[in-house]
């Protein structure tokens, strides 16, 4: 049996909420209680996966605000570009009354 393999799967099932067999959880506790070194190693390893796990929420929550932000910017290029047709035609049409009200007008 390799001995720092096992330790090491075990500790990662600990840490990652996998069950463990009394005998597994037994032996990383006897494996913990025999050097203060190995429960800082514990420690350590226990700090990194919290970090990565709070980097990979913050990734995800970061992907939400992206799609979030996409979302908006669509709605707003959508708004402008129908303002804008609105604003197209009304000037058209404006136009049109103008041109025909100036000719009309000479006429008579």
């Amino acid at each position: 049996m390799d001995v720092p393999y096992e330790i090491s799967r075990l500790i990662a099932a600990r840490i990652l909420g996998t069950a463990l067999t009394d005998d597994e959880n037994r032996r990383l506790d006897e494996w913990l209680q025999a050097s203060p070194e190995h429960q800082e190693t514990f420690k350590r390893v226990q700090n990194l996966e919290t970090v990565a796990r709070l980097l990979e929420l913050e990734q995800a929550d970061y992907g939400k605000k992206m799609a979030t932000r996409f979302k908006q910017t669509f709605r707003l290029q959508k708004f402008r570009s129908v303002i804008f047709r609105r604003a197209c035609i009304s000037i058209g049409i404006a136009a049109c009354f103008l041109i025909f009200y100036l000719c009309t007008r000479k006429q008579v």
